[in-house]
C-alpha cells in the first residue's frame, strides 16, 4: 500500500491483520518543510505543511503500534535533489 502516512488506528490494525504492507511517502511533507520557505511558500501553506507533517509521524505511530509491516521506497529522489538546488 503506498502513502498511508495519515491512516487511523481502526485502518491499520486491519492492515496489520491482512499483512499487507505500508510504503509512506514522508519525502514531500518533509522536502517542504525544510525547503518551503526558501522557495518562496507562503506562511499559509507552511502551517498546513507542519500539520501534515506532525499527523504523518502520528500515522507512523499508529502503524508502528498495529504491528504493520512498513517498507522504504520512493520515486521523487531526483525531484528533491532538484527542489535542494532551487533552493541553494
Amino acid at each position: 500500500m503506498e502513502a498511508g502516512q495519515l491512516i487511523d488506528e481502526d485502518t491499520a490494525k486491519f492492515v496489520a491483520k491482512k499483512g499487507a504492507f505500508i510504503v509512506p511517502t514522508l519525502v514531500t511533507i518533509f522536502a517542504l518543510i525544510e525547503l518551503g520557505e526558501k522557495l518562496g511558500f507562503p506562511p499559509e501553506s507552511m502551517e498546513k505543511a507542519k500539520i501534515a507533517f506532525d499527523g504523518a509521524l502520528g500515522g507512523l505511530e499508529k502503524m508502528k503500534k498495529a504491528g504493520v509491516k512498513i517498507a522504504y521506497g520512493t520515486d521523487l529522489r531526483l525531484a528533491s535533489d532538484q527542489a535542494c538546488q532551487w533552493a541553494g
